[in-house]
């Protein structure tokens, strides 16, 4: 792995899976920023440049599946790499996801070590 310093968004509505995720890719050597809902999100990615987003579906305000939709219209933000992260792991949800951009779709409750493997693989592939 590069000793490159990567900027990952994790976006979920509840604090401790924020915190979670967070201290997980903090742990890779990389820079993390968090918000409460999409919405705030979406301000973010607008005014900052991340390299991957860690993504709940079920959210307030503006949801997981409106947030990968606003993304993918917007050209500035279409190639970043977003990992559903969520407890919807149903196979029409799982499908929806991917469908409107997600990469990956990890359940919840996540395994630590298999959503490290998979923040890797994502930032490796962006490495190109």
């Amino acid at each position: 792995m590069s000793s490159a310093t990567w900027r990952v968004l994790v976006v979920d509505d509840h604090a401790t899976d924020r915190l979670k995720m967070s201290m997980a890719v903090k742990n890779l050597g990389h820079d993390v920023e968090a918000a409460e809902d999409g919405k705030e999100a979406m301000d973010k990615l607008r005014s900052a440049n991340f390299d991957l987003v860690l993504l709940d579906l079920w959210m307030p305000v503006m949801d997981g599946y409106a947030l990968l939709s606003a993304k993918q219209e917007d050209p500035q933000l279409r190639e970043i790499p977003v990992i559903v992260v969520s407890s919807r792991d149903d196979s029409e949800s799982v499908k929806k996801a991917i469908k409107l951009g997600a990469k990956e779709h990890l359940p919840k409750p996540f395994d630590l070590a298999l959503l490290q493997e998979r923040v890797r693989t994502c930032l490796d592939e962006k490495r190109g």
